[in-house]
């Protein structure tokens, strides 16, 4: 892709009138023309429900993390995407199935979850165990893609293990890609089902901002803010973005569980030179969902409207931030060399109460109760060079790389089983939710896992006509260390 030093065209539309004699039975058409404004001068123009300022012809597209800049994804049917190859591919020549919804899409749909993003994809499905806000839980062709390391942010893997997954704000999206299939040849590990890449909201050079107050049912308030553009005094070379949430809100359990978050992500872009851009991309975020979202089954699957949670111990509390970079460096313009880097660190503490059974009396339900505090840090890179040449009449897109990924996953957990003293059963009659103390219990070993993954890949996308072969392949190395603290060792 070749950027231009301003990364904003905006495309404005102009009818020519044009009126000849018409002949009584003939409809004379108005011609209609498109041109594109030139780089800094226009203004971006809001889409109903929030701004779409990927910029771009939406012929191309930013690798998603590398090369700074906009995403260059337009309108709503996108006909450029780099996740199927880590270069810039039309869809059309895509050797695997691929969907992108658009920043457009997001603002028409108003869509309020990261699991209302892929809705009307082909092949996803989200929410498939009811209303659950605790995770964005996500399958492509039946394979759960949280749980199988299938979720990337900016082209970078976003780990998560045991409890602890980090959230996404579709907000902060500028697009969402679903690749469909097996995707190791480039990535790795990940689930069968394929892979889903959010790219982030990224500065342009461009002043631009808006501001979002929405309402909903169960006690739902939100504020949107979005604004940015170029850094004063900079001569065009320097940008900036501030995207932010905050919400608070019930949920339709009631029993005082909340949907409460907030979010805030800068962006800094700087242009080195019309051949080297890096930007900035960090987040921060505090999320507070219930620990338990479901009501209890009887044996043989019968389902009753008893909640299984308590409000007088509850809540997952989750706080998560990222930093990272994205830089670009072309040599030539068939020669590129991208890095992407993020440090991404979650902690979480969740309190939750399950019913386990009914007792004989028919009255009353046993339960217990769970306690568990946990600790993610991880940090992914992501090292492409693209080459472009011929081999007489056969085109050639190269890619290879280097990735590296490690995580550090530390977790303590503690509960009452079968102790009616320390979580007293529930009354079917009168539902006493949050009238009776429930223990807290005390934390365990502290358990630990760490690991650490180096691989290289190499991908030739040979094109001959209208033939095009994509090869591509891997290697890894994988290196994981358990081990256990004892709890008198854990302050």
């Amino acid at each position: 892709m070749s950027y231009r030093s301003s990364l904003l065209s905006v495309l404005l539309a102009s009818s020519a009138l044009v009126s000849p004699a018409v002949a009584q039975d003939a409809v004379q058409l108005n011609e209609l023309s498109v041109v594109a404004a030139a780089p800094g001068n226009s203004y971006p123009v809001p889409s109903p429900g929030g701004l779409n300022l990927s910029a771009g012809d939406g012929g191309t597209a930013a690798t998603s993390g590398g090369g700074g800049g906009p995403s260059g994804v337009t309108g709503y049917t996108a006909r450029v995407s780099t996740v199927a190859t880590k270069t810039n591919t039309p869809l059309i020549e895509a050797p695997q199935s691929v969907s992108v919804v658009t920043r457009e899409q997001l603002n028409d749909r108003n869509v309020q979850t990261f699991t209302d993003a892929i809705n009307y994809v082909p092949g996803a499905i989200s929410a498939r165990s009811g209303f659950d806000p605790r995770f964005d839980q996500i399958f492509i062709r039946g394979f759960d893609v949280l749980t199988n390391q299938g979720i990337y942010r900016d082209g970078l893997r976003v780990i998560g293990s045991g409890f602890a997954y980090p959230k996404s704000e579709p907000y902060g999206a500028e697009a969402v890609t679903i690749l469909r299939g097996p995707a190791s040849g480039l990535y790795g590990l990940g689930s069968p089902g394929g892979i889903l890449d959010i790219t982030s909201k990224r500065p342009v050079f461009v002043p631009f901002g808006e501001v979002q107050f929405q309402t909903g049912s169960f006690d739902r308030y939100q504020g949107n803010f979005d604004f940015g553009g170029p850094v004063a005094g900079s001569d065009g070379t320097m940008a900036y973005r501030l995207t932010g949430v905050r919400r608070e809100a019930g949920t339709f359990i009631g029993l005082g569980t909340n949907n409460d978050q907030f979010n805030i992500a800068p962006a800094f872009t700087w242009k080195l030179s019309a051949d080297t851009t890096f930007t900035l991309l960090s987040e921060f975020q505090i999320t507070n969902t219930p620990a338990t979202t479901f009501f209890y089954n009887q044996p043989g699957f019968r389902a009753t409207n008893y909640y299984m949670g308590d409000p007088r111990f509850a809540g997952l509390d989750q706080t998560q931030y990222r930093i990272g970079y994205a830089f670009e460096h072309k040599f030539t313009p068939d020669l590129i060399f991208r890095q992407n880097f993020r440090h991404y660190g979650l902690n979480l503490s969740a309190k939750y109460v399950d019913i386990s059974s009914f007792n004989a009396d028919g009255v009353t339900a046993a339960r217990d109760n769970g306690y568990l505090k946990a600790g993610l840090v991880q940090q992914t890179l992501d090292n492409q060079l693209e080459a472009r040449f011929a081999t007489g009449p056969i085109a050639h897109t190269a890619v290879a790389g280097v990735d590296y990924a490690r995580y550090s996953l530390t977790s303590r957990f503690g509960s009452y089983f079968g102790d009616s003293t320390a979580v007293p059963d529930l009354n079917l009659i009168t539902r006493n939710y949050g009238q009776q103390f429930i223990a807290t219990p005390p934390l365990g070993d502290a358990s630990r896992q760490t690991q650490d993954q180096v691989g290289v890949y190499l991908q030739d996308q040979a094109k001959f006509g209208d033939f095009i072969l994509t090869l591509n392949g891997r290697h890894d190395w994988v290196f994981q260390d358990t081990y256990a603290t004892p709890a008198s060792a854990v302050s």
